[in-house]
């Protein structure tokens, strides 16, 4: 049966709609459009279905034009109007959108999917709260609808809440098994709670499911990574267990990279294994590939506006600068430093770290103007250090 014969919403729905099939109910939808004996309700649900693909493939400029052309037929058509706000929160312009379906719910007050799209709005507005009442609105009216489930779930993360996200991807697993994406959020919360057996069983499902999502590649890693800190740090420093699982996050980075070459994220999280692997497995350790790793991400975010808008732009800097400092190259250590203070000038670990070169470098002023820096931002950030007299005076004996 032809996805386009399915209802109106079910190209939203659908979690087994591929790309070709979008395409397909697109060529179809302009078989209507094109037929000048179509009748209104025809061009209409032609109009809707096109853009609504259109939309799932993010071509949401081509999509505003048959979102206009359904509205000249039915202005008040509450899934017009839905169509409508989502071009415009595309634009950024979310109280618009909301008023838009405001308008769309006020015409049919048991619309499911404006519930949903409003929930997304607050959302990306930061408001939470509102946003939680609209997807439980839209769970209510349409239990089936898992979109709502995992949206909900993840403001549930935003919020510090995980256990209760991890309650919401739970009924979306019961509704769909086989939806690679409630396993991919369920396995964040888990991570958010340190639960990282639960977590790597999470992603391992999804890429069982859909294994061409970087993410989870990348994410299973970082929660390999985790464990692997946890058994060395709780089990009297199990060099064993967790070189296994630094191992096996190197072996999810590396599947990543070959998906995404070109992935700060995958370039960061290795440098930070490969450096790891080497601390604790050579007694001369050779950091130069994870030197190298941190120098592509470095190479990748001076060229991404939104990666220097990321908390991570820092801390690649600061990253590879602790690299510099264990490899003996101080001076390179300094001018990372100095860039992620300037990119991050509220991170205490990088005045905590140049600090620390400073002292090794006899320079007790500029040390001690970091060390009172770094204190005065996180004093956690010197629970792994010692005290800066002790230091100054190993080093000057």
């Amino acid at each position: 049966m032809s996805k386009y014969k399915m209802d109106l919403d079910y190209i939203t729905i659908g979690l087994d709609i591929s790309v070709e099939e979008l395409h397909g109910i697109i060529m179809e939808a302009d078989i209507f459009i094109g037929n000048d004996s179509a009748g209104p309700d025809e061009k209409i649900e032609a109009y809707l279905k096109k853009s609504q693909c259109l939309q799932a493939l993010e071509e949401y400029g081509n999509s505003s034009e048959f979102v206009e052309k359904a509205l000249e037929i039915q202005p008040d058509m509450p899934e017009v109007l839905v169509q409508k706000g989502i071009i415009i929160d595309e634009n950024c312009k979310y109280s618009e959108a909301r008023a838009v379906y405001t308008r769309a719910i006020q015409l049919k007050p048991d619309y499911a999917y404006a519930y949903y799209n409003r929930g997304k709005s607050f959302t990306f507005e930061n408001k939470f709260e509102d946003a939680v009442k609209d997807y439980r609105k839209a769970i209510e009216l349409k239990p089936d609808y898992v979109p709502s489930y995992i949206f909900c779930g993840m403001v549930f993360n935003l919020y510090n809440e995980s256990e209760k996200a991890v309650n919401v991807f739970n009924q979306a697993i019961q509704i769909a098994p086989n939806y690679a994406v409630s396993y991919r959020m369920r396995g964040n919360s888990y991570s958010l709670l340190r639960h990282f057996e639960e977590a790597i069983t999470d992603f391992t499902k999804a890429i069982e499911i859909d294994g061409r999502d970087v993410s989870d590649y990348i994410n299973r890693g970082n929660a390999y990574t985790a464990k692997g800190e946890i058994a060395y740090s709780a089990k009297f420093e199990n060099t064993e267990e967790t070189l296994k699982d630094y191992n096996k996050a190197l072996e999810d980075f590396n599947k990543a990279q070959q998906l995404a070459p070109n992935s700060f994220d995958v370039y960061f999280n290795r440098g930070y294994i490969l450096f790891c692997i080497e601390k604790k497995s050579k007694d001369i350790p050779d950091y130069s590939k994870a030197i190298t790793d941190y120098s592509i991400a470095v190479e990748i975010a001076e060229n991404d506006e939104d990666i220097q808008s990321d908390s991570n732009y820092a801390a690649v800097y600061r990253n590879r600068g602790t690299v510099f400092i264990a490899n003996g190259n101080n001076t390179e250590a300094i001018a990372d430093l100095t860039k992620a203070i300037k990119i991050d000038p509220n991170d205490a670990f990088s005045y905590f770290w140049r600090a620390k070169v400073f002292y090794a470098q006899g320079k007790r002023k500029e040390g001690d103007i970091d060390w009172s820096m770094a204190k005065q931002l996180d004093k956690s950030a010197l629970n792994t250090g010692i005290d800066p007299n002790i230091f100054w005076n190993n080093i000057n004996e």
